[in-house]
């Protein structure tokens, strides 16, 4: 028998099993976006905001855990961790019970997601793996390929001054979404719902929200360009960077300035996740000595979500429940 349903933690023989299917896996099947716990995501997970773990069992044995938690800002989940019994690599043979197992877990997953009115569910599959297959199955489909780069030793690149570069301010949040929107396909745009609250300086409640640098480029005619630095595991440093479409220069421009930045602060490592469609800025990473280190396929599953009754609709509701009272019950009512 099959079943599925959330990691709660006061079931506490589905919990154990799960946590032990997590210990027992270990690496994820998924790429998350951001750093996260897997255990404190498990034992957290129904106090952490807006984030949960589901599970399928079979035969009174976890046999597949995910972990979802909202981005920031909006109304849809990450997958940020996925592991399923006998699968410890992304390239495995695709065997009926592990599929089913996976299908009967993102279904669980899109259900508990409408009951939450999540409006959809994002996932990062390494364009490598089987698990493109049951995902496209259950719903999901391709809206953006990334490719990873990473540069374990900081050569010393010649980082020349760029003309214009300044710390983000309130005010450049608009003129970021600008830039962004036509610098970006619109299949993207849609899959990533981002506003111009996006681009916005604010601090999250993750402790590495306090030392994230934000740096954009601004000449007479707007901005042209940003770089976001922020602090990874084991020392590392993590960019962002974005520039007008056939902007070359400035990319590799704002690649020597993040490396400098890395080799200033004494970081081991630094490391960038580019969509495929940035040219400009992956041709930058590989000329300025950064290697591919892999690809992912992101994927999303839009859901309907219910609309909350409008005003006219709950008083039109009240007056028939009033119509059905005597007299001083309605005068109570009102």
């Amino acid at each position: 028998m099959v079943d599925s349903a959330e990691v709660m933690r006061q079931d506490t023989i589905r919990f154990l099993q799960a946590l032990r299917l997590q210990w027992k896996i270990g690496a994820s099947l998924v790429t998350a976006d951001s750093p996260w716990s897997p255990t404190l995501g498990l034992l957290l997970g129904t106090v952490l905001p807006a984030s949960c773990a589901v599970a399928v069992w079979e035969r009174r044995r976890a046999v597949a855990l995910a972990h979802m938690a909202r981005q920031s800002g909006r109304d849809q989940w990450e997958m940020m961790h996925l592991v399923i019994a006998g699968v410890e690599t992304h390239v495995y043979s695709g065997t009926e019970s592990v599929n089913t197992w996976l299908l009967r877990l993102l279904d669980e997953v899109c259900r508990l997601a409408g009951a939450k009115r999540i409006s959809g569910i994002i996932a990062r599959v390494p364009d490598e793996s089987r698990l493109l297959g049951p995902f496209h199955q259950a719903g999901f489909i391709a809206t953006l390929e990334e490719v990873t780069f990473a540069q374990a030793s900081l050569v010393a690149a010649t980082a020349t001054a760029v003309p214009g570069l300044r710390m983000q301010e309130k005010r450049d949040a608009w003129p970021l979404h600008q830039l962004y929107l036509r610098s970006t396909p619109q299949i993207v745009q849609m899959s990533e719902g981002r506003t111009a609250r996006d681009w916005q300086v604010k601090r999250s409640s993750s402790r590495f929200s306090f030392q994230v640098k934000r740096w954009v480029v601004e000449d007479r005619d707007g901005l042209t360009g940003w770089l976001s630095e922020y602090p990874g595991r084991r020392g590392t440093m993590r960019v962002q960077i974005g520039v007008t479409p056939g902007n070359a220069r400035l990319a590799q421009d704002l690649v020597a300035t993040a490396q400098r930045h890395a080799r200033e602060a004494s970081n081991t490592g630094i490391w960038s996740r580019v969509p495929a469609h940035a040219t400009d800025v992956r041709q930058a990473l590989a000329d300025c000595g950064f290697v591919e280190t892999g690809r992912d396929i992101v994927l999303k599953r839009s859901l309907a979500v219910r609309v909350r009754d409008s005003a006219p609709a709950r008083e039109a509701k009240r007056r028939m429940a009033r119509s059905g009272l005597t007299a001083t019950q309605s005068r109570t009512w009102r």
